[in-house]
C-alpha cells in the first residue's frame, strides 16, 4: 500500500520531515515477530510504502455498528453504553496496545482512521496501526477540545506539537468513549452516560483523559514495573463484566419498561449480582476498597427494602382489616402464641395503637392509608432507584471540612434508608391523625439530606477546578443542576403542608379526606414518575461526578488542592 502525502501539505516541513523519516523511525527492521503495526517497507518526503492490510478502520466500523443500532432515545442521558462493543473491540484495543507497549512502540496518533479492524477466522478482533507518530494537523490547532479526530489526540501532542509517554493513554480513553456509542462532550470531560451506568469504568475514562499527562493512572491502580496496557486492559475487562451485569443498557421491551416504573426496578438484585462478579476480581488493595463499598452498599440496599416493604404490607394490611376481608397471616397467629395473647387483634401491634384510633374504620382510616402507601411508593423508588449506588465516601478528604461534607451527605443518603419506612410504620400503627405531621417531617428529610449532597458536590466541583481537574466542567453542571431544582419545589410544597396540616390539627379544618388525597396526588403524580423517575439518571450522574472528583484529589499531593 502507498500513502501520498498531497499539496498543501507538502508545505509544511514537519510533515514532509516526519513522512521521510517514517521507516527509520517506525519500521522494525530484522524481525519477523508480528506485530499491531502495519510494516513499513520505505519512506520518502512525499510517500509510505508499506503493507497491505484488508479490513475497515475503526471508524468505518462504527459507524457501521451505530446504523445496525436503534434510534437513540429522546433523552441523550439515557442513551445506552455499547457493552458488547466496550468487551470485544475496547478488549483487542488495549491486547495491540500491549503487543506495541512490548515493543518498544508508541503510536501518538490514535483515532480511528489508523486502526483497520480484522476478522480473525477464530471469529476474534484484531487490530492494526497504521500511520503512527504526531498528527501534525492535529497541531496546528491547539485551543480548545479539537474538531473531527483531533478530538482523540491528547491535548500535550496538540499544544506541544511532538509525541509524550502518555499521549497514547489518552486517546485510548477517548477512543473507549467512541466504542461505547456515546458522543464525545465539547470540553473533553467523561460524558455523563457513564456515571449513571458505571463508576468503575467512569473512573477509568476519568484516569485515561486527565488533560495533564501527569494525573493520568491517578487513581487506577497500575504497577510502573510492569505494562501499562496489560494492567488498564485487565481493569477495563473487569469493570465490562460488571457492567454486563448491569442489565439497565439492554434493549427494552415492553414488559421491561413496565418493570422499570416499578419502584424497585431490581436494583437490590442487580447489586447483588454486581457484588458477586467484583468479588472474583479481587487482586489489589484498590480492588478490596471498591468490594467492601460495594458490599456496603448492597447491604444497606437490603436492609431499605426489607423495611420499606414490611412498611408497605403493614399499611396493605391494616387496610385489609378496615375493609373487613377476614385474612390473618400465619406470622400473626404464631405471635399470638409466643406472647401468650388472646382474642381479637394482633398481638403487640395492636396494643400500640391510640384509643382513638379504632381499626376498622374504613372512612375514617381512608386518609391515613392513602398518604403512607403513596408515601411508601414514592420513598422506595426514590431510595432504589436514585440513592442506593451513590456514596461520597469513596476517598475520605483529609480536610477536616471536606470530611465533614463527605460525611454528613452520606449520612443523609443513609438515611434515607431507614427514616421513610418509620415516618409509614408510626402513623399506621400508633395513631392516625399523625400523617399530617410525618407528611411535613418526610419531606424536610429529604430536603435535608438533598441539601447535604448538594453542599458536598459544589464544594467538592469547586476544589477539583481550583486544582486543575480535567474531569470536572467548567461552567454550570445540567446534571446536578436537577438535583438543586428539587429544593424550591420541596420549599413551594413544604407551605400548603405547614399551613393546612396545622389547621387540622387544630381542628380549624374539616376536609382531611381533601387534603390526603392532594398529598397523594403530588406523591404520585410528581414526585413518583418525575424526582424518582426521569430525573434519577441526571442526579446519579452529577452526584457520582462530584464523588469520583472527591478521590481524584485525595489521590493528588496536598500541595495541589489549592482551595
Amino acid at each position: 500500500m502507498l500513502k501520498c502525502v498531497i499539496h498543501p501539505y507538502l508545505t509544511i516541513p514537519a510533515i514532509v520531515d516526519a513522512t521521510r523519516g517514517y521507516l527509520d523511525t517506525h519500521g522494525r527492521q530484522g524481525t519477523d515477530e508480528p506485530s499491531p503495526a502495519v510494516p513499513v517497507w520505505a519512506s520518502h518526503d512525499s510517500w509510505i510504502l508499506m503493507d497491505l492490510v484488508r479490513g475497515l478502520t475503526m471508524g468505518e466500523y462504527l459507524a457501521r455498528r451505530a446504523a445496525a443500532q436503534p434510534p437513540p432515545p429522546a433523552r441523550e442521558i439515557q442513551r445506552p453504553v455499547d457493552t458488547p462493543a466496550l468487551r470485544d473491540l475496547g478488549g483487542a484495543l488495549l491486547t495491540a496496545l500491549a503487543e506495541l507497549e512490548r515493543d518498544r512502540q508508541r503510536h501518538d496518533d490514535l483515532t480511528p482512521s489508523n486502526i483497520i479492524v480484522q476478522d480473525e477466522p477464530s471469529g476474534q478482533i484484531r487490530l492494526r496501526f497504521v500511520d503512527l507518530g504526531v498528527n501534525h494537523l492535529h497541531a496546528r490547532s491547539i485551543t480548545g477540545q479539537g474538531q473531527g479526530e483531533g478530538v482523540f489526540a491528547a491535548p500535550e501532542v496538540r499544544r506541544d506539537g511532538v509525541g509524550h509517554p502518555l499521549a497514547d493513554l489518552y486517546s485510548l480513553g477517548a477512543l473507549l468513549v467512541a466504542i461505547a456509542g456515546v458522543p464525545h462532550t465539547t470540553d473533553g470531560t467523561v460524558p455523563d452516560q457513564f456515571y449513571v451506568v458505571s463508576v468503575g469504568l467512569a473512573r477509568l475514562l476519568e484516569d485515561l483523559t486527565d488533560a495533564d499527562p501527569a494525573r493520568r493512572l491517578l487513581v487506577t491502580p497500575v504497577d510502573p514495573a510492569r505494562p501499562t496496557f496489560e494492567q488498564v486492559g485487565r481493569v477495563l475487562r473487569d469493570e465490562v463484566a460488571i457492567l454486563e451485569q448491569d442489565g439497565r443498557e439492554r434493549p427494552r421491551g415492553a414488559w421491561q419498561r413496565l418493570r422499570d416504573l416499578s419502584p424497585g426496578a431490581g436494583t437490590v438484585a442487580r447489586q447483588h449480582r454486581m457484588v458477586r462478579t467484583r468479588s472474583a476480581q479481587v487482586r489489589d488493595a484498590a480492588g478490596a476498597a471498591h468490594l467492601r463499598q460495594a458490599r456496603r452498599l448492597r447491604r444497606w440496599a437490603w436492609l431499605f427494602a426489607v423495611l420499606i416493604w414490611s412498611a408497605t404490607a403493614l399499611v396493605i394490611t391494616w387496610w385489609s382489616r378496615d375493609l373487613g376481608l377476614s385474612w390473618q397471616a400465619k406470622w400473626f397467629e404464631m405471635a399470638d402464641e409466643v406472647f401468650g395473647r388472646s382474642g381479637a387483634g394482633l398481638v403487640f401491634l395492636d396494643d400500640v395503637r391510640a384509643a382513638d384510633y379504632p381499626v376498622p374504620d374504613p372512612w375514617g382510616n381512608l386518609p391515613v392509608r392513602l398518604v403512607t402507601l403513596t408515601f411508601a411508593l414514592v420513598s422506595a423508588r426514590l431510595y432504589l432507584n436514585v440513592f442506593a449506588e451513590l456514596s461520597t465516601v469513596w476517598a475520605m478528604p483529609r480536610d477536616r471540612r471536606d470530611r465533614l461534607r463527605a460525611l454528613a451527605a452520606e449520612v443523609g443518603l443513609r438515611s434515607l434508608a431507614i427514616l421513610p419506612p418509620l415516618y409509614v410504620v408510626l402513623p399506621t400503627l400508633v395513631q392516625r391523625d399523625w400523617w399530617p405531621l410525618f407528611t411535613l417531617v418526610g419531606h424536610v428529610t429529604f430536603a435535608v439530606a438533598v441539601q447535604a449532597c448538594l453542599w458536598f458536590a459544589w464544594a467538592t466541583n469547586a476544589r477539583a477546578r481550583a486544582a486543575g481537574l480535567s474531569s470536572v466542567p467548567r461552567g454550570e453542571i445540567a446534571t446536578l443542576g436537577r438535583l438543586a431544582a428539587w429544593q424550591p419545589t420541596v420549599a413551594v410544597y413544604l407551605v400548603p403542608i405547614i399551613g393546612i396540616g396545622t389547621l387540622l390539627s387544630l381542628g380549624l379544618v374539616q376536609d382531611v379526606l381533601v387534603y390526603a388525597s392532594f398529598v397523594s396526588l403530588i406523591n404520585l403524580g410528581i414526585f413518583y414518575p418525575k424526582s424518582a423517575g426521569t430525573d434519577a439518571p441526571y442526579i446519579r450522574a452529577g452526584m457520582n461526578r462530584a464523588a469520583l472528583a472527591a478521590e481524584r484529589l485525595e489521590h493528588l499531593d496536598p500541595n495541589q488542592c489549592r482551595k
